[in-house]
């Protein structure tokens, strides 16, 4: 992404939104922020004229099932999305190998959104958006490439009534990100799997920490500096952006790990997917079975994070790995209550050595899965070569 179209585009919305967000109007404050968004994306992604015209039919089309047969409007995007990863991006007349998805900026991000919306709507939580505020949330320029995936009532109601702008706390926040993103973010990169193991010579297991430790911290200084540029936005004009992250290193298990990491994915995952089917499989078959319903429901959720990332074993590998991470977690845990009292439970929540041990060995779990989420199949087996020889 280039940094200097980024800053001119983001700086460009920035004036503009806080221009649109003052009309006292919400019908025509939410039209000149839909069009906002939508020049935005153009201008700051440098996206081609024909991607956005399908990014906005497919918007359209979903708003229409939506409002028509909101039971089928949750799938709509789903289906969209497997179309992307499928369909030549010569269907649109682009020169471009690979599939369409590659130039569809961030789609799976409004994705996302588009359920969010579906889903309140059709539980009755909100009342029927506008097509100017659901284009308004769904394609908030700033949340394209990385997200959050704010909840659809969240934002629109800061919509409604922005919140006084954050001009101090925003830029610092902003700054902060572009920080992260393109100067922290450029050193890790290059001391990461793509860095060492790229180049020539021979690499062994020293490389090997060194790389699958600086990947990490580069994946988090990238996407959390993403989302801080993106909350610092929102701060600036008064709009509701779902914080992201929440000191994820510090995270005792997986289960903990993944209420600081990428907390808006977490939180779609839990309330949309989890819930439901853990719900529906211990109704079918009764609470004898309620932790293995849980187990099943947790393996579900994170293949499909694996699958959503990417069709390659790696990302499967990936899923599968926090998965059964976060299922032994669940067991351990039950385990613990069994053979604890309650006041020793507590003592031992509460032991520094075992808090000290817990973070480490999380710490290092990561790590290791994300070797299987950086790399391609290819990259993966000739690491592997690498270190075990022949």
């Amino acid at each position: 992404m280039d940094i200097y179209y980024l800053i001119y585009g983001l700086g460009l919305y920035l004036v503009l939104g806080a221009i649109a967000l003052r009309i006292p109007n919400l019908k025509w404050r939410a039209v000149a922020l839909a069009i906002l968004n939508v020049v935005g994306i153009r201008i700051a992604f440098r996206v081609k004229a024909i991607v956005l015209a399908v990014y906005i039919a497919m918007l359209v089309a979903h708003y229409g099932l939506m409002i028509t047969y909101v039971a089928f409007g949750a799938w709509f995007p789903i289906v969209c999305i497997a179309l992307l990863r499928y369909l030549p991006a010569s269907v649109i007349h682009l020169d471009i190998p690979g599939p369409l998805a590659q130039v569809m900026i961030g789609y799976s991000y409004v994705a996302f959104r588009q359920i969010w919306v579906t889903m309140e709507f059709r539980n009755g939580q909100v009342k029927k958006p506008s097509l100017a505020e659901y284009f308004a949330y769904c394609l908030f320029m700033p949340a394209i490439p990385v997200g959050p995936i704010t909840r659809y009532h969240e934002f629109n109601d800061s919509l409604q009534k922005p919140s006084p702008s954050q001009l101090t706390t925003g830029f610092f926040r902003v700054t902060l990100g572009f920080i992260k993103v393109y100067f922290l973010g450029t050193i890790l990169s290059r001391l990461s799997y793509k860095g060492l193991f790229g180049s020539l010579g021979t690499h062994g297991w020293i490389d090997f920490a060194a790389s699958a430790v600086f990947f990490y911290l580069y994946l988090y200084c990238n996407f959390s500096g993403f989302c801080d540029i993106v909350l610092g936005i929102s701060q600036v004009l008064g709009l509701k952006s779902a914080e992201n992250f929440d000191h994820p290193f510090r995270a005792r298990n997986l289960a903990d790990f993944w209420n600081r990491w990428h907390i808006s994915l977490s939180v779609f995952m839990r309330d949309l997917v989890f819930s439901p089917v853990s719900r529906f499989l211990i109704h079918k078959l009764g609470m004898r079975f309620k932790d293995l319903s849980i187990v099943f429901s947790m393996m579900l959720i994170f293949l499909l994070i694996g699958i959503w990332h990417g069709g390659t074993w790696g990302y499967l590998i990936f899923g599968l790995m926090h998965g059964a991470g976060v299922a032994a977690n669940y067991g351990y845990t039950l385990w613990l209550r069994k053979k604890l009292s309650p006041p020793q439970f507590k003592s031992y929540q509460a032991n520094h050595a075992i808090r000290v041990a817990s973070i480490a060995l999380t710490f290092s779990f990561v790590t290791l899965s994300l070797f299987f989420f950086a790399n391609s199949d290819a990259e993966i087996s000739r690491i592997l070569h690498s270190l075990f020889g022949a």
